[in-house]
C-alpha cells in the first residue's frame, strides 16, 4: 500500500515581496497577504484553502511585476522623448518668442 502524501504548496511570498517593494505596492501587498495564510491554512487541514491562497498570491505577484516592468518600459521612453524633444522644443519657442 503507497500512501501520497500532499504537499504544501509554494505560497511564493519572496516574489510577492519583492514585486509589493520594486514593482507596483497596491497589489504587491494584497500578494503579501494570500502568501503569508498560505502557510496558516495547510497547518489547519484546509488544504484547498491553502492552494487557492498559493493560486491568488501567484497571480498577484505576476500582474504587480508586469505593472512594474511595463511601467519602466514606458519611463525609458517617455523621459528621453521629453528631455530630446519636447524640453528643446520650448526652449526655441521661448528664445523666439523673447528676441
Amino acid at each position: 500500500m503507497i500512501i501520497m502524501q500532499e504537499s504544501k504548496p509554494d505560497s511564493g511570498l519572496g516574489m510577492a515581496i519583492f514585486t509589493c517593494l520594486c514593482c507596483f505596492c497596491p497589489i504587491g501587498l494584497p500578494a503579501i497577504i494570500f502568501a503569508c495564510m498560505v502557510d496558516s491554512k495547510w497547518d489547519s487541514g484546509d488544504r484547498e484553502g491553502a492552494k487557492a491562497n498559493a493560486r491568488t498570491a501567484t497571480i498577484l505577484w505576476k500582474i504587480s511585476l508586469g505593472i512594474g516592468i511595463a511601467g519602466i518600459i514606458i519611463a525609458l521612453i517617455i523621459v528621453p522623448v521629453y528631455l530630446f524633444v519636447i524640453v528643446p522644443a520650448q526652449i526655441v519657442s521661448a528664445l523666439s518668442n523673447a528676441g
